[in-house]
């Protein structure tokens, strides 16, 4: 919670660049929406409907506070912790340094953006659309997208240890995130060996996918108890 709390001041004390970037992301966030409308202009990519589409694209916003406004922010600083010692810091602390890294920094022009915009375009697409998911689909989508940020958090800090054997890698906090934007599409969109990796060595299409379609399709256990599993091993992994 001090993090959280620090992270805020330290964006209020700047409040105009904080308000910059606020504008810049709900920006980026209706620039995403016209290159989503443009995919799915010949009616459907893969086995989503127009509609369905577009509430993958609203989650990908809302999921997207959690690697860009949270682990990003965050992670960003392990490069410089490796480099000047600051790591042995944290390791005498007498909590997880795990858990330490991760909550140092939260970027709230991005969360807010992604929260307010994501979720008001979700529910005007099902006004407009006329699709009222049920009580058990919202639950099943609540438990799925649970398991999918576990998964991204396993996936994104076991990238991050690549630092503990490097002297110089400044940027690979990007890796994960650049990759993370290839599950706004369905997995059917990708074929033969790179549909391998992405389910499964590398399962970034299901992170948005499998969570998604518990809202417009029906239950799918076995991709469930697959979608834990890889959540599991990528969480013990990292």
């Amino acid at each position: 919670w001090l993090h959280f709390k620090f992270s805020w001041m330290m964006e209020m004390e700047y409040r105009a660049n904080f308000l910059i970037y606020l504008f810049i992301h709900f920006l980026w966030a209706g620039l995403d929406l016209v290159f989503t409308l443009v995919i799915v202009g010949v009616g459907r990519i893969g086995d989503w409907t127009v509609p369905q589409a577009i509430i993958a694209f609203c989650l990908l916003r809302i999921v997207d506070i959690v690697p860009w406004g949270w682990f990003l922010e965050s992670f960003s600083l392990l490069p410089s912790f490796v480099n000047d010692g600051g790591m042995d810091t944290i390791l005498t602390k007498p909590i997880d340094s795990q858990y330490l890294i991760s909550i140092k920094k939260f970027s709230f022009s991005m969360i807010i953006s992604n929260l307010v915009g994501g979720t008001i375009a979700l529910i005007y697409i099902f006004y407009k659309y006329n699709i009222w998911p049920s009580a058990i689909q919202y639950l099943s989508f609540a438990f799925l997208l649970v398991i999918s940020l576990f998964l991204i958090y396993g996936m994104y800090f076991l990238s991050m240890t690549v630092l503990l054997y490097t002297n110089r890698l400044n940027n690979i906090q990007q890796l994960f995130i650049q990759l993370f934007d290839m599950s706004r599409l369905p997995k059917e969109v990708y074929v033969g060996a790179t549909r391998i990796i992405l389910t499964s060595i590398l399962p970034i299409a299901l992170m948005i996918a499998v969570p998604a379609e518990a809202l417009f399709k029906g239950p799918d256990p076995l991709m469930w108890i697959y979608f834990a599993v890889l959540a599991i091993v990528f969480l013990l992994l990292g």
